[in-house]
């Protein structure tokens, strides 16, 4: 377990964050606080769906994405992450390979069928050099190793924290 913590001034605040990490490949976090756009308050936030079984990940990734500002909903399990993602509509998918029920690329399979192109899904596995093939062949936009930076997974979510389906 490392703990990760992080001060950012921005307009006259300053915030601090301390995150305990399950794993220690994390060398750093960096932090963006959303203030009032140009789209104004009130805006909906951009929706992600964290789907990943080893729950201290899920769960320490979601506090980090929410400081980034998006709206953020975790599954642990293919079949969790599926109802989420049909109740939910994410804009975004941040998905496990090696899920219980059913594996990562089978939901990315069913969430394209479902949302076509409208959501744009993530693999994060630690298992990308074995898998390399069925990877390249599965429907993802980004695929991600573990442990990965906070940085990189919010390029590679590549969605604005304010929905870009909204009219504000």
């Amino acid at each position: 377990m490392q703990r990760l913590s992080g001060t950012r001034s921005t307009g006259g605040a300053v915030l601090r964050t301390i995150i305990d990490c399950p794993y220690s490949g994390v060398k750093s976090v960096q932090r963006t606080v959303w203030g009032t756009t140009s789209t104004g308050a009130g805006c909906p936030l951009a929706k992600i769906l964290i789907v990943d079984d080893n729950r201290d990940i899920a769960d320490s990734i979601a506090p980090l994405l929410r400081d980034y500002g998006y709206d953020v909903e975790v599954a642990y399990d293919g079949n969790d992450a599926l109802l989420l993602a049909a109740r939910e509509a994410p804009n975004a998918v941040l998905l496990d390979i090696g899920l219980p029920s059913i594996d990562g690329i089978e939901v990315a399979r069913r969430l394209r069928e479902k949302h076509g192109e409208r959501v744009r899904v993530v693999a994060c596995t630690a298992y990308a050099d074995t898998l390399s093939q069925r990877l390249r062949d599965a429907p993802f936009d980004a695929v991600l190793t573990k442990p990965a930076p906070i940085t990189a997974i919010v390029e590679a979510l590549n969605v604005s924290p304010k929905s870009q389906r909204s009219k504000c």
